[in-house]
């Protein structure tokens, strides 16, 4: 069962997701998400990095789909979406083990990441690179330095690979509201 915290942080994610606005997660929204993004890099439409942010743009959309999408119909309800994080949480800790549906999230969301932060392919996302991936989210500068300085536990201004990978992981695994990774999408309240 999610409990009252895990509901509302993958509530705020979906919606954050949900960029048209229309109230389901569908491919059409994830484009909409490439394209704020294309324009907050200033990418042209036949960069490489618009190539490569879009293949890991549809590797998320495919696993959101294939796990969330019960009644395939090509759209994803909050009520669907919830009801994956749950069965993926519960799973997850009933086998001790990290369920495979959560895996595949957790790592296709960590290709997604990094290839819509990081900008100049050094594998290491800078606070100015976090600040335009939030942008394309509909998150604000402030918000956006705020989540990354508190993200950066070591302090050094930049995050790893590694690091992106263990947010992500803790934001999606943790019902510690306290926890850091819960800020990779945005402040929840």
């Amino acid at each position: 069962m999610l409990t009252r915290f895990q509901k509302k942080k993958f509530t705020r994610q979906f919606h954050r997701f949900c960029a048209n606005g229309n109230k389901v997660l569908a491919w059409d929204d994830f484009e909409l998400l490439l394209e704020r993004l294309r324009e907050s890099r200033g990418w042209n439409e036949d960069s490489p990095q618009l190539a490569q942010a879009g293949k890991s743009f549809r590797a998320v959309w495919e696993a959101f789909r294939n796990h969330s999408d019960r009644n395939w119909d090509g759209a994803i309800t909050l009520k669907e979406w919830l009801a994956f994080h749950k069965t993926a949480l519960y799973d997850a800790q009933l086998l001790s083990t990290q369920n495979p549906a959560y895996r595949d999230l957790v790592n296709g969301m960590t290709r997604y990441v990094q290839s819509s932060l990081d900008n100049d392919g050094d594998g290491e996302i800078t606070a100015d690179e976090y600040d335009a991936f939030c942008r394309a989210h509909g998150i604000e500068a402030e918000e956006a330095r705020t989540c990354f300085q508190t993200m950066d536990r070591n302090g050094d201004q930049r995050l790893t690979k590694t690091e992106v990978y263990d947010l992500i992981l803790e934001y999606y695994c943790t019902d510690d509201p306290n926890a850091a990774g819960n800020l990779f999408f945005g402040m929840l309240n």
